[in-house]
């Protein structure tokens, strides 16, 4: 994966974490996913920043940005994301609001689709509209040609090998903690 985007920060405030882009990544620009005016950007993180709505709307903001740098459109795009749990789930649905149509989540079991025996309920909302080819397999399966990947599972689960798998200008979210 040549030319790709890596997102990860110990940033322990909206601010720090804004100090850091603006410091590390200065052709990057910064966008207030909340007003769209580019002013004061993640701003709108304080109040959201613990919870899974709040997870959601800044992996959005983050991704249309991405997007933009790497010049692919969010209806075209793969997205693998890992992790089926409050955050996983309010990602995916506004991804998928926001016109993401290729959308496969992955859980310790597998990737989920709608065959799957062990899916709990919210799984099996997932699986309603994600994985529309009904793939089987591990997270590295879903990774090969991914052209997003978003961890909000658990540390330590991708490898340098599955991120080389995925396509060229990948963005990767590894929010994980």
């Amino acid at each position: 994966c040549s030319g790709g985007i890596a997102v990860t920060s110990t940033a322990t405030s909206p601010a720090a974490l804004e100090r850091r882009l603006r410091r590390d990544t200065p052709d990057v620009v910064l966008v207030d996913a909340a007003l769209g005016t580019g002013e004061a950007p993640l701003a709108f993180v304080e109040g959201l920043r613990r919870a899974s709505p709040g997870t959601a709307v800044v992996v959005l903001a983050a991704l249309i940005n991405a997007l933009t740098v790497v010049s692919k459109k969010a209806e075209d795009v793969k997205v693998v994301i890992s992790g089926a749990g409050a955050a996983g789930n309010a990602v995916a649905f506004l991804l998928k609001t926001y016109g993401v149509k290729d959308i496969t989540v992955c859980v310790r079991a597998g990737i989920i689709h709608r065959e799957a025996p062990w899916l709990n309920w919210a799984q099996r909302e997932l699986a309603e509209f994600t994985n529309l080819v009904q793939k089987t397999g591990t997270l590295a399966d879903a990774m090969r040609g991914a052209d997003v990947f978003i961890g909000v599972s658990g540390p330590n689960i991708v490898t340098t090998e599955m991120v080389a798998s995925m396509n060229s200008n990948a963005i990767v979210f590894a929010l994980a903690n």
